[in-house]
């Protein structure tokens, strides 16, 4: 067909797509050459995919542009539905009738077209019935498509009840054809299985099985099995879901190797559950006469498990194309893991068929080993990915680049997926791997120039490490041109290693026959190493095989070599032997030097066995023996060796000094070295020689650790020794005077140290050593004592003062006498410091006498001190003088010219003075500072001459002003025309003033000209000298000269201006009139009338414009009062004074009651201005508001204003907060949230949205009242409040539970296993179990409350948390429990089949617990990011560890079975046993517990493996008559011991039996066991007897009493047991005979004597009777 790809045109060629391209040309008529193929994946998806059932074809009409048609391809169902839908396309649909790959002789077999049915079809016509019900029609009416399709297309098309019938019939059709009438018990048809073509139809055969000619057993046995191998590849799910990811994708979701292929080889691998149950369904066979599974129907069911496994398997891997396009590590990670898995599989078939199957024995399997070709092909396939990826890695890293885009370089395998093996895929693959070749050839010339470049400096480090570096790219170095060029390289290597061959079998050559055996098998073993690795390097690598066999060759001769030295050693150890150590352990020689009589040859013998040992090499068990009792000498030896060594250097340890100190343990230790040399030579019970090692080991031990403990305490006490030493050396490098803190640390450290020491030992025992230090520290300190008191007067320290004033007194800073007293101290506290305050240990006579002998060096530094600070006080005395002088020459109030000119002399004369004074004068070791004294006397004088400054210029500038004030306002006021009466009156008052004060203003102005001109020399750069007032002015003479021309005009015009003062006042009364009138109708408009409309705006209103008319009546008022007095003065009428009494009387009392008005809305504002939020907690302050009020309206009431206006407006705002009260209080709001306050402020109240709790005030409610008196109000702010708290209590519900969910962590413990791994384990699972199931209640409890709706997607979160944690951790614990009881028991290697399944369930559970010890929270058991799954997860391992245990169980009891004492036993010592049946030394723990009276046994001194005795608890031992052999097999060998014990012991009886039970021996001879049974044969027969005798009775009772009186305690513990045991038996005995004298029995047949356990025994058995009953003893 025209328009395909070169890859397509590959694909064509193949006959299989021919056969469907012609059945499509043939059914759409398409000419060949119009055809457009688009894309033929889903087609060889189809033909090549065995789990691909459908392929739908659709043929689209002609294009207009070219009138070509198209094939569009598709495996998708949903597709067909939408082809169906299209009206532009014809749709053909291929179904395959079972799940294989087409094969081109098979296509009309396997195909059916739902249009067309060809010939071949037609007997098979159900078969391709159901199988299109099943794949077809079933997914569309169940409308389970995919979702890539229209919505429509998935809504299901038929009921509930048409569903079940459409199940039944496609389970009907599946189970007809060929199957025959299973259900209803005819015979089946075993061999017919043409319809079987996936394991799941297998297990639906078994399942509608109900009867035929096969046992129901065998029946049930295969189903239960298939339903395992069903369940096997249903439960590895986990394998699919990664198949379907990318590996970058799984890397993400941690779909580790582990967890992917894990389950996949438990189940698949070899002893998974696919091999038992093949196993188990072939065995079927042998329970019934004809074959259930004939070797045909085996085949074809091995056939189709190995189609689904690769199915499987494929899907496990990453998706096309990422095993060529994902990290190369990753990639091959799980390339190797699936080829291991696929060759596990393919060996578990092999071994089934090859050696299982032939092993039946009614059926075995006749034919060739299963060869499965489809396994070998895609296992082939596998690896050939696997070379193409690791030569394109191998490349790449030789280039030292990216070689190209990956895509381009796997282009021609992106096109098809590779895994998809069949037949015909080979050509295309073998095609695809050389274009990829092809693109590699280019480089490859880079290539090997880099591996030569990267071998060339290997070539000087020898032939291993060349073929260990050229192993990495063993199949880079396959490839032809490589190889090729690599050949040269390849010839010389072959070369190398043929010449290491000869040099290592040179080495193997010359080892002779010398004493040094262990380092000859050592180099052998080397060599034998080196010489496989090399081997196994060189296995891929194009070298030559003969070279590589050489190794192998070279290998087994070290091998051998190996033999023969270890049997040259061991001949040589046998001959030899271990030296035979005599005499005494220790022995003093005549210089006293005690010495350990040992041979030193056998350390060499025992370190040549230990290294052998260490090889692993198999040491004979005599060589152990000796190797035992050898390294038990060996150890006493050195024990002995290092305690003489101590011995003989004591003189050398001890410091003279402190040996009264040691001498307790020296007498101590040296006695137990006499007695254990004298022991020896004396006949002494215990012995301390070589030949009595076991007695001497208790004195050996003691020794040493004697030894130890005197050498810690002498090591200790040298130590302290040197310790003192070395703080005496560095006490000395201490100056005392200015380095005592340091002094006292050194010397406290001493201290400590001997106060320790003081507690361990006797006073008497330290006096020595305690005076030797005295002696010491008193030539210290006397040294030290002496320079300091030389060097006191200078080393004391510099005492630094300053003079300084403070309240006029001159001073020294700090005082002279502190000055004195520190330095007294100073001395008196190093003088008084031997004998007082170190006084050593305990000799304050000795340390008392170093200021003794020193007591004139003393005097002179006393005499020194105190005539030092006599002349630091005459200093300050001549500066007091100074002081002085200047605070009483110095007068502040001057006054006039010459006060201001002696000043300014005087303080220019001491400031000349005061320059002359140093900064600082010294006085030997006192520094006294006058920099702060001559500062302070320069400031007082700098200050003294700013204030005479500032007062001049002060003066200077109050006369001035006084003068020009007095000129300006004289004339101003003489320049003023009077109008009014007022101002005529004040003229001439002024005049007068003015006048009179004109001639001493004169002299004044003349002063003050004076002082300027003084200020302008004295204070130029002090003060301020630029005002107008302090310049000089010639103007101010005529300034004068014009006021005395202003008082005469000033005269004139008074007298004329008087005239019209009269009229003014005549107009200003009647103005007055008119505006009292005016003032009255305006009061009587503002001042208030009712309270009808009253609100607070209105009320403050009418008070501020009541305000406001009072304060213009009271200027009014003034304006009278001041017209009036006028009027008197020039007798002119007044205005009316009656209107504006009547007025004020009113306005007074109006303005009274709106006083008390006001201050009650001041209160209110004030009120109104707090927060709620801190106000709701008092509101009863709102309720004695209003109470206050209310008594306050009363009082006025009655007493001064009557029902006023105010007092009216005051009783119903109050009225009104008291209705209102009860609303308020619920409006406290504790409990509310922000939705809460919403609801209740801006739903109810109205009030503004910017309101909010936060700025909520009482105000907002009173602004309100009218609502809050409402009855609604008071119901829904009550309802609120209910629904806050309720919503409180869950809220703190959910809080505590999330706190409790982030906060609880797991308390655990670790646990230690067998092998020493420590394990992070769950405690106190109760306590935490009961928690959850507390929190789970508390949850359910705050679901029942009304008002959970807020909560509930919260609540439901956390109820689904605790319900899925409370499964897992019980879940946990039953893990737990079960690991904690399986892992001692797999750690010693019991129950193999069950090990591997263990184990993983061991490194899950281990991961899960490290998890836990790393974060310890409890809800991180729910959290998926932490714990991925952990439900699932838990359900399998609980399964494992159930099967694990179900196993082991089984196995114990089988063994059981066989052995019943081992019910005895719990499972852990029984699987011991088992294990450890053959190691007589841990089966001696269990005797005791399998064995009644049998503590243990005793095994042959001259054989480890026969036992000889067996003995009690008690010491008691039995000798075997016939001796037992320990075998590997401990059912076996027990059985024997137990046949052993009951032989020996009939013996025994016998034996006693025949002896006199008075003889001396008897009780030693025989155990007590026998000697009762004996004493109870013998009782019963002598009865028997006296019942036949006259008195035989009586006689018998005297005889009993009479031995009885003879029983005597013995000696020996064990004859005291033995004893005690038969006197009980006699106490017994006389009671049975007294019960028969007093009955007068004479027969035997008597009852009285049958009710009796009667002994009887022949030369067979012991029988015990009673009535009529006999029983056989043990033995």
């Amino acid at each position: 067909m025209a328009s395909v790809s070169r890859h397509q045109r590959c694909t064509v060629r193949d006959p299989r797509y021919q056969f469907f391209l012609t059945q499509l040309e043939g059914l759409f008529g398409i000419p060949a050459t119009k055809a457009s193929l688009t894309d033929l994946q889903p087609l060889e998806r189809f033909v090549d995919d065995a789990s691909c059932s459908i392929v739908i074809a659709s043929h689209t009409k002609p294009n207009h542009e070219d009138g070509t048609e198209t094939l569009v391809f598709s495996n998708e169902c949903a597709e067909l539905l939408g082809r169906l839908h299209s009206a532009e396309a014809t749709t053909v649909l291929f179904l395959k009738l079972s799940q294989c790959i087409l094969e081109n002789n098979e296509m009309v077999k396997s195909l059916v077209t739902l249009f067309v049915i060809p010939k071949g079809l037609a007997a098979n016509v159900l078969s391709v019935f159901g199988a299109s019900v099943k794949s077809v029609f079933a997914p569309v009416l169940l409308g389970t498509v995919g979702a890539d399709v229209d919505s429509t297309a998935n809504i299901p098309l038929l009921s509930e009840k048409a569903k079940g019938l459409l199940f039944e019939l496609e389970r009907s059709i599946s189970a007809s054809p060929a199957r025959g009438d299973v259900t209803l018990g005819c015979s089946a048809d075993f061999n017919e299985f043409s319809y079987i073509y996936t394991p799941l139809d297998e297990l639906q055969f078994w399942e509608d099985f109900r009867g035929g000619t096969i046992d129901p057993v065998s029946a049930e046995i295969c189903r239960k099995n298939m339903r395992d191998i069903v369940e096997a590849f249903h439960v590895n799910t986990a394998a699919e879901v990664s198949g379907r990811l990318s590996i970058e994708d799984q890397v993400s979701l941690d779909l580790s190797l582990t967890s992917t292929f894990g389950k996949l080889d438990a189940s698949f691998g070899e002893g998974g559950v696919i091999e038992r149950a093949l196993f188990n369904i072939y065995h079927v066979n042998l329970r019934d006469a004809e074959p259930v599974y004939s070797i045909e129907r085996m085949t074809n069911t091995i056939g189709i498990l190995s189609s689904a496994f690769c199915q499987l398997i494929r899907q496990s891997l990453p998706a096309h194309p990422g095993l060529f396009v994902g990290h190369f590590s990753l990639v091959q990670s799980f390339l190797r893991a699936a080829i291991q898995l696929v060759e596990s599989f393919y060996a578990m078939i092999k071994k089934l068929t090859n050696i299982d199957f032939r092993a039946c024995r009614e059926y075995p399997w006749r034919g060739p080993t299963h060869r499965n070709l489809f396994l070998e092909n895609f296992l082939a396939r596998l690896q050939d990915i696997l070379d193409i990826r690791t030569t394109y890695e191998e490349m790449r890293i030789l280039s030292g680049q990216i070689i190209c885009d990956e895509l381009t370089n796997f282009k021609p395998f992106m096109l098809y997926d590779p895994l998809l093996w069949s037949p015909y895929t080979g050509e295309r693959f073998e095609s695809s791997r050389k274009s990829f070749n092809a693109s590699l050839v280019p480089l490859e010339r880079s290539v090997i120039v880099e591996i030569k470049r990267r071998i060339e400096p290997l070539m000087n480090h020898g032939a291993v490490e060349l073929v260990k570096f050229l192993s990495r790219f063993h199949v880079l170095l396959k490839r032809p041109n490589i190889a090729g060029e690599m050949s040269a390289i390849m010839q010389k290597l072959n070369q190398s290693l043929a010449e290491v061959v000869d040099s290592m079998e040179e080495v193997i050559d010359e080892l002779d026959d010398g004493e040094n055996h262990v380092h000859g098998i050592t180099l052998c073993r080397q060599c034998g190493h080196k010489a496989r690795q090399i081997e196994s390097y060189a296995a891929g690598l194009n070298l030559d095989p003969d070279v590589i066999a050489l190794y192998g060759v070279l290998d087994s001769k070290c091998k051998g070599t190996e033999q023969t030295i270890f049997k040259r050693w061991i001949s040589r150890f046998e001959l030899v032997h271990i030296p035979v150590l005599t005499g005494r352990l220790i022995e003093i020689d005549k210089n006293g030097i005690l010495q350990v009589t040992f041979e030193e040859s056998l350390i060499v013998l025992l370190s040549q066995a230990r290294q052998l040992t260490e090889l692993r090499l198999p040491i004979p068990a005599s060589v152990k023996e000796y190797m035992t009792e050898g390294e038990k000498l060996f150890r006493f030896g050195v024990v002995l060796k290092k305690v003489t060594n101590f011995y003989n250097s004591l003189e050398d340890l001890i410091i003279p000094e402190q040996r009264a100190m040691l001498l307790d343990s020296l007498i101590a230790f040296e006695r137990l070295i006499k007695d254990g040399y004298s022991s020896s030579s004396t006949k002494s019970k215990k012995t301390t020689s070589w030949r009595g090692v076991d007695d001497s080991e208790l004195f050996v031990e003691k020794l040493h650790a004697e030894a130890e403990k005197l050498r810690n305490e002498i090591n200790c006490l040298r130590t302290l020794h040197e310790k003192l030493t070395e703080l005496s050396s560095s006490l000395s490098e201490i100056d005392l005077l200015t380095q005592k803190a340091l002094w006292q640390k050194c010397w406290a450290e001493i201290e400590a140290l001997i106060n320790d020491v003081s507690k361990r030992y006797p006073q008497k025992c330290m006096s020595k050593w305690v005076h030797y230090w005295n002696k010491e520290f008193y030539r210290v300190l006397k040294s030290t004592y002496i320079g300091g008191l030389q060097i006191i007067a200078t080393k004391l320290g510099e005492y630094k003062c300053a003079l300084d004033i403070k309240d006029g007194i001159v001073t020294f800073n700090p005082p002279l006498s502190t000055l004195r007293s520190k330095q007294n101290s100073k001395i008196k506290s190093f003088i008084e410091f031997p004998g007082t305050k170190f006084i050593g240990f305990g000799a304050s006579e000795l340390f008392a006498q170093i200021p003794i002998k020193n007591s004139k060096l003393i005097d002179v530094v006393h005499k020194n001190a105190d005539g030092l600070f006599d002349r630091v006080d005459l200093l300050r005395n001549s500066y007091y003088n100074i002081w002085s002088n200047l605070r009483n020459e110095f007068k502040e109030d001057c006054s006039g010219l010459a006060d201001f000119e002696a000043a300014f002399c005087l303080l220019e004369k001491r400031s000349k003075e005061f320059n002359l004074i140093p900064d600082t004068k010294r006085i030997d070791c006192v520094r006294v500072s006058l920099f702060d004294f001559k500062a302070l006397l320069t400031t007082k004088l700098q200050d003294l001459y700013e204030t005479l400054v500032a007062h001049l210029r002060k003066s200077v500038s109050n006369l001035t002003i006084r003068v020009d004030d007095y000129l300006a306002s004289s004339i101003t006021t003489l320049e003023q025309t009077p109008f009014s009466v007022d101002e005529f009156k004040t003229a001439q008052t002024q005049w007068k003033v003015i006048d009179s004060e004109k001639k001493s203003m004169h002299d004044l102005s003349i002063e003050c000209e004076k002082l300027k001109e003084l200020l302008m020399e004295k204070g130029n750069g002090i003060v301020d000298i630029t005002s107008n007032a302090l310049e000089l002015d010639d103007s101010r003479e005529s300034i004068w000269r014009t006021l005395d021309d202003k008082l005469v005009i000033f005269s004139a015009k008074l007298e004329k201006q008087k005239g019209n003062v009269v009229n003014l006042l005549l107009e200003d009364v009647t103005k007055l009139n008119n505006r009292v009138n005016s003032f009255k109708s305006r009061w009587n408009a503002v001042k208030p009338a009712g309270i009808d409309d009253f609100c607070l705006e209105t009320l403050r209103s009418k008070i501020e414009a009541c305000v406001c008319v009072e304060e213009e009546f009271t200027r009014l008022n003034d304006d009278a009062n001041d017209l009036t007095s006028q009027c008197a003065a020039f007798s002119v009428r007044g205005p009316q004074t009656d209107e504006i009494s009547s007025i004020s009387v009113d306005i007074e009392k109006t303005i009274k009651s709106f006083a008390f008005l006001r201050k009650y809305l001041v209160e209110r504002e004030e009120l109104a201005r707090q927060y709620w939020i801190e106000f709701r907690a008092n509101i009863f302050v709102l309720e004695e508001f209003c109470a206050k009020w209310n008594n306050c309206s009363k009082q006025l009431q009655e007493k001064e204003f009557g029902a006023d206006f105010a007092v009216m407006v005051l009783e119903k705002d109050v009225g009104c907060m008291q209705k209102s009260m009860s609303t308020l209080k619920l409006c406290r709001g504790d409990v509310f949230r922000e939705d809460h306050w919403s609801e209740l402020l801006q739903g109810k109240l109205e009030l503004s949205k910017t309101v909010r709790i936060e700025n909520l005030t009482i105000g907002h409610f009173l602004s309100v009242l009218d609502k809050l008196c409402n009855s609604e109000v008071f119901q829904f702010v009550g309802d609120l409040q209910s629904r806050a708290r309720g919503e409180v209590i869950i809220r703190e519900g959910i809080q505590e539970l999330s706190s409790w969910a982030h906060l609880t962590e797991l308390q655990t413990t670790i646990y230690k296993s067998c092998n020493g791994r420590l394990t992070t384990l769950i405690k106190n699972w109760k306590d935490m179990l009961c928690e959850l199931g507390n929190k789970q209640a508390l949850l359910a409890t705050l679901k029942e409350s009304p008002f959970f709706k807020p909560f509930f997607d919260t609540g439901i979160i956390y109820e689904n948390k605790f319900a899925q944690l409370d499964k897992i951790l019980r879940i946990l614990n039953q893990i737990q429990r079960k690991w904690l009881y399986l892992i001692p028991i797999f750690s010693r290697g019991s129950l193999k089949s069950e090990e591997s399944r263990f184990n993983r369930v061991d490194v899950e559970f281990c991961n899960i617990m490290g998890i836990v010890e790393k974060d310890s929270k409890l809800f991180h058991f729910v959290d998926t990011n932490i714990h991925c799954d952990l439900e699932n997860r838990c359900e399998i391992m609980l399964d494992q560890l159930n099967r694990c245990q179900r196993t082991l169980s089984a196995f114990l009891e089988q063994k059981r079975s066989a052995m019943p004492r081992f019910y005895f036993v719990g499972d852990d010592d029984l699987l011991e046993i088992i294990g450890q049946g053959s190691n007589i030394s841990i089966m001696q723990a269990h005797f005791k517990k399998l064995f009644q009276a049998t503590s243990h046994v005793e095994v042959d001194k001259e054989s480890s493996t026969l036992i000889d005795a067996f003995g009690s608890q008690e010491g008691e031992s039995v000798a075997l008559v016939k001796k037992v052999e320990i075998s590997n097999d401990v059912e076996d060998w027990l059985r024997l011991l137990v046949d052993g014990i009951k032989f020996s012991l009939r013996c025994l009886l016998s034996s006693c039996l025949q002896e006199d039970d008075h003889s001396t021996y008897y009780w030693d001879k025989y155990p007590g066991q026998v000697i009762g049974l004996a004493a109870c044969v013998r009782f019963s027969k002598e009865v028997i007897i006296a019942l036949k005798t006259a008195n035989g009775l009586s006689t018998l009772k005297h005889k009993l009493a009479s031995n009885l009186q003879g029983c005597h305690i013995k000696k020996s513990s064990l004859e005291a047991l033995k004893i005690k045991g038969l006197v009980l038996d006699l106490i017994r005995y006389r009671d049975i005979v007294d019960q028969l004298l007093s009955h007068r029995i004479t027969s035997e047949n008597d009852w009285i004597w049958q009710k009796q356990l009667r002994y009887t025994c022949d030369e067979r058995l012991c029988r015990v009777h009673m009535g009529l009953a006999a029983l056989p003893c043990k033995y």
